[in-house]
């Protein structure tokens, strides 16, 4: 049986976990900081998707350190292909936590585009849900690619963080219309929300894009469909259906307004005791090739009765259209103590760059647009994993944010894709492009806080080559990041850990910066198995017995080195130089 708690905000305890594992940057250094690599996940095969979907998860193995996971919804399993797997990560070592393997392999009758389970293709972080003290997360199965007929109704996965052993599945469903049975991509965006039915546990909406049907036959169209449900026991409370602009404000009707493409909990706004959420819906009121008037609405329900709240329409004449292409929450941006929200859009052009708009409270909305981006658009490819909360990049006391986009233009080539640094005032910090053609770097992205203890928080970041519209068939992968200021010197060694123009020795990297003894400028010493010079090996190996203390002479050191060296043909030492006979 499971606990019930009483108001229970997942996505605030999301937020503050975040902000309770780091430390506040260094102020001095704080406004300028520089990307860092920390570490790569590499698929193990080309297609497989690995960084289709990537999140944040909290704390699954009690380290007080966020974890986090990688979605890779048409890897091949023990069921077979297209079954998809989710990989959880430790957060503080990069190592495999465990793994998720999906069971179901694509199917032929579902015909050319078939699909398996798809497992991975979204990941939602949900809070404590077994109240067991671990982070745990729900995951979608959609069974599909898109609205393709002969599908599977999929289904939705709360798993346990501390176990991987699945704590709720919600099936999903499948639609009908006059041309046959189609999937309604179940899961395509997921989110939890505090308490809607009033039995103190927190409770899931899931967003289907294609899901509900509209229009008159044989023209009939897809609506969108939310669905919101009991986290204790999965039972459905009621959905919401998308709508058609069939009026003489907004014109004809829309074909596939995408009601459900994004989902996020939002707190309690009405003041009745149960979370509220935003479903957007970037296509309602879209007429392809019509005049633009109204296109896109990200819609605020009451989560107690599922009534409409309050509706954000794009209109072009506040900087926005379509939105809902994402949700995320951002932190508290006006500076009164309650988390805000980032809604990412697209411009007055509709097929060229995006914004992105930050909305606090309800109406009147509070609106930040950003730059555009250089070509195609911010990413619209993962399903509401596209923005994220990120850390205080520029010191300047208010939370920014990143963005994927996945089909940016960069400098090694069409789609190689960008991720960019958005900051508070509607700027964009920093962008890191993507290193090669039509990889779709930023396919997904997600802040995870502060991995390694030294007050920078990290970040992850998708590459998913399908998601381009040049694929290369590479190899996906998934990319951990960190930013840190121009010399980042923990150690105090005068070397930085990542070299930069303002360090004391630049143009060469601190490889060890936890270590005042390892750096470039070290003396390295043979068969102690450290790189204590940084490059990039370590001469001799491993003693197999005797270790050799430096003591700041050179002549004892030589001194005690020279019987390991001795042995190395062509070698003769004098001091600390080995001349070649």
């Amino acid at each position: 049986m499971r606990t019930k708690r009483r108001g229970t905000n997942s996505l605030g305890w999301l937020l503050a976990a975040l902000a309770a594992v780091t430390l506040a940057p260094p102020a001095a250094r704080a406004v300028t900081v520089v990307p860092v690599l920390l570490r790569t996940h590499v698929g193990a095969t080309s297609g497989e998707s690995l960084g289709w979907a990537v999140s944040v998860l909290g704390d699954v193995n009690g380290d007080g350190i966020n974890d986090y996971a990688v979605g890779e919804p048409d890897a091949t399993t023990a069921a077979g292909a297209g079954a998809g797997r989710v990989t959880v990560f430790d957060g503080a070592t990069g190592a495999i936590v465990y793994t998720i393997d999906g069971t179901i392999p694509i199917d032929p009758p579902q015909g050319l585009f078939g699909a398996g389970g798809r497992l991975g293709a979204t990941i939602a972080p949900v809070g404590d849900w077994d109240a067991d003290g671990r982070a745990d997360f729900a995951v979608a199965e959609p069974a599909t690619f898109a609205y393709i007929y002969g599908g599977l109704p999929g289904a939705v996965h709360v798993y346990s963080g501390a176990t991987g052993s699945v704590i709720l599945t919600i099936p999903g469903h499948l639609q009908s219309d006059v041309s046959g049975t189609f999937s309604e991509y179940f899961g395509w965006s997921i989110s939890s929300v505090a308490d809607l039915d009033g039995d103190g546990a927190s409770d899931l909406v899931v967003g289907t894009p294609y899901g509900g049907v509209g229009g008159t036959p044989p023209i009939t169209y897809n609506t969108g469909r939310v669905y919101a449900y009991s986290g204790a026991t999965g039972t459905q409370l009621y959905s919401k259906t998308g709508y058609f602009s069939c009026d003489s404000v907004h014109g004809p009707c829309t074909a596939d307004p995408a009601f459900g493409m994004s989902v996020l909990g939002v707190g309690d706004l009405d003041a009745d005791g149960s979370g509220d959420f935003m479903v957007g819906a970037p296509y309602q009121y879209y007429v392809p090739g019509g005049p633009i008037t109204v296109a896109g609405s990200v819609d605020v329900f009451s989560g107690a009765t599922g009534s409409l709240l309050a509706q954000i329409e794009g209109d072009g004449a506040n900087g926005f259209l379509l939105p809902g292409l994402s949700l995320a929450h951002l932190g508290d941006l006006t500076g009164d103590g309650v988390s805000d929200w980032g809604i990412l859009a697209a411009d007055a052009s509709l097929t060229g760059p995006a914004v992105a708009v930050y909305a606090a409270a309800l109406p009147p909305f509070v609106g930040i647009t950003y730059p555009p981006s250089t070509s195609g658009g911010f990413g619209t490819t993962t399903g509401s994993s596209n923005l994220s909360y990120l850390t205080d990049v520029d010191a300047d006391g208010v939370p920014d944010a990143i963005v994927g986009d996945a089909r940016f233009d960069g400098a090694a080539g069409t789609d190689s894709g960008a991720v960019h640094i958005l900051d508070d005032a509607g700027g964009v910090l920093l962008t890191i492009e993507g290193s090669t053609a039509g990889a779709g770097f930023g396919a997904s992205v997600s802040g995870i806080g502060d991995l390694n203890g030294d007050g920078w928080k990290e970040f992850l970041v998708g590459e998913v080559d399908p998601f381009s519209l040049t694929p290369t068939g590479a190899v996906d992968r998934a990319y951990v990041y960190t930013l840190v200021p121009p010399c980042a010197d923990r150690d105090g060694d005068g070397w930085g850990v990542n070299g930069s123009y303002d360090c004391p020795n630049p143009g060469v990297a601190d490889c060890d910066d936890a270590n005042a003894a390892v750096n470039p400028g070290a003396l390295e010493i043979p068969f102690n198995g450290i790189d204590d010079d940084c490059d990039g090996s370590t001469p001799g190996g491993c003693a197999p017995q005797a270790t050799v203390p430096v003591d700041g002479s050179a002549m004892r050191a030589a001194a005690a080195l020279a019987p390991y060296l001795l042995p190395i043909a062509g070698l003769v030492v004098l001091g600390l130089r080995r001349r070649r006979r």
